[in-house]
């Protein structure tokens, strides 16, 4: 794996695993209005004002997209980009402002696979493409980091 996807990788866990505990500490607070319980769980879907959107592991994502069933967006920065990307990802920045503009002109019917370094880029961003009407969008959990894992192809 490329050192630039390791140093990137290291950076974006450990953003991740902040919001997570701080996910997770909130999470552990919440109840059920109506019967008191604990509300805690960790779905592989999660629903938006239009729908779901489905958490895939690598395996599962790869299988559609050598099918020919899903594209593949990748949303992270240009220099995560730049140390290697998936074989035909169209790419658009996560952060950038022109976000929203640039996902809402590729085609709402098409199921994308996004991915990021990890996955909590990509998730937010499947989430706002369900928000914006995209009828099939699917996270792929783990991100770029565990397709290397898992020896599957990386283009430079």
């Amino acid at each position: 794996m490329p050192y630039c996807l390791q140093y990137v990788s290291m950076k974006t866990i450990l953003h991740t695993f902040v919001a997570l505990v701080s996910c997770l500490t909130m999470a552990s607070c919440q109840t059920d209005g109506e019967t008191g319980r604990s509300m805690q769980q960790a779905p592989t879907t999660q629903s938006t004002a239009q729908g779901i959107v489905e958490h895939k592991n690598v395996s599962e994502c790869n299988a559609l997209v050598t099918a020919g069933e899903a594209e593949l967006l990748d949303v992270r920065t240009p220099g995560e980009w730049d140390c290697g990307h998936l074989a035909n990802a169209t790419f658009i920045d996560f952060y950038k402002p022109n976000f929203k503009e640039k996902v809402s002109e590729l085609d709402k019917d098409q199921t994308y696979v996004v991915y990021c370094a990890v996955g909590g880029r990509s998730a937010q961003a499947a989430n706002q493409m369900r928000e914006m009407g995209f009828k099939h969008v699917i996270n792929m959990k783990g991100g770029i980091k565990d397709w290397a894992r898992q020896g599957l192809p990386i283009e430079q």
